[in-house]
């Protein structure tokens, strides 16, 4: 701007050579000194701004989480929160038998999930074994090396007969209906989550329904106390998701519908069928225990399990 108002009105001493421009010469600032020094100032300043809970944010924007049994065994072991053992990953070299694992184990469920239960109905176990369909399935499902085990020990598991929580006796090809590989999605107790994983089998047999669920692992001994020990060690929170799962399945929500519906968990540990009244753990808890490992599993905070940047919270490891 100074550079064209110096064009246009040239030096100093040049004539006036623009109509309407006037120059004022510069006087420099005049100061009036003040008589009488004014009040200070009262600055008024605006109320604080109101904090962000941000702790309740990022819970509310928080999406909805699916937590499995194993998704949760695995992550409640890296907060240091539970001691788990993940499923045929650690289990004690013995002698004798497959060596197990997790290839082998998925074999041996693909197999079970697949023959027919009414294929054991009259026959030993040879005359099982040589039927065609048996065959068939067995080399299109189980390695060569682990057939023979496998085979004796599903004929064992569906046609020997073994005892339900209550004491009766059962024969698992005989259960009066059979569901199996029930994948499930249910709400996460008192969350906006859910819970989701597959249950090896439902069986009913009269009025009541069982879990079962198939393990291939190698233990110590298969009789009832070393099948306590492997359970309450590594399976418990399993046996609580899959029970509180069931009775939601079936609709039971009050004590009455619990004894007339569910009948309880059974856990067929395959490599000790062939021992005596080896290899069965069982157990049904009361309609109150189920309402307290409902509670039990909603303790377990999964949110400790989710990033933080994701909504989870934040835990010392």
């Amino acid at each position: 701007l100074n550079l064209r108002l110096q064009t246009l009105l040239g030096s100093v001493d040049a004539p006036k050579t623009h109509a309407g421009i006037e120059r004022i010469p510069h006087e420099g600032a005049k100061t009036t000194p003040n008589a009488v020094h004014p009040e200070p100032w009262e600055v008024i300043l605006p109320s604080a701004l109101t904090r962000p809970d941000f702790q309740t944010l990022r819970r509310q924007g928080c999406p909805v989480w699916v937590f499995s049994y194993s998704g949760l065994q695995q992550g409640l072991e890296k907060v240091g929160t539970e001691e788990v053992v993940s499923e045929e990953s650690k289990e004690p070299t013995l002698p004798g038998g497959p060596k197990g694992g997790k290839q082998f184990g998925t074999r041996i469920h693909a197999f079970l999930q697949r023959v027919e239960r009414e294929s054991f109905k009259g026959l030993d176990m040879a005359a099982w074994m040589a039927l065609p369909a048996t065959v068939a399935l067995a080399e299109k499902r189980l390695s060569l090396e682990d057939r023979a085990d496998a085979l004796r020990w599903a004929y064992l598991a569906m046609a020997r007969p073994f005892a339900l929580p209550n004491g009766d006796m059962t024969i698992l090809a005989e259960a009066d209906e059979f569901l199996r590989e029930m994948d499930f999605m249910t709400p996460y107790p008192e969350r906006s989550d859910f819970l989701t994983g597959s249950i090896d089998l439902l069986f009913k047999t009269g009025d009541r329904t069982h879990v079962l669920d198939w393990k291939t692992n190698r233990l110590p001994g298969y009789d009832s106390a070393h099948l306590d020990i492997a359970v309450q060690g590594h399976y418990l929170l399993q046996v609580k998701i899959y029970t509180v799962t069931t009775c939601r399945f079936l609709g039971v929500q009050d004590f009455e519908q619990y004894e007339r519906a569910f009948g309880g968990v059974v856990y067929v540990f395959l490599r000790g069928l062939s021992e005596e009244e080896g290899g069965i753990w069982t157990c049904r808890p009361s309609w109150e225990e189920v309402q307290v490992w409902e509670q039990e599993i909603t303790a377990l905070q999964p949110e400790r399990l989710i990033p933080i940047h994701a909504g989870g919270e934040r835990h010392d490891r």
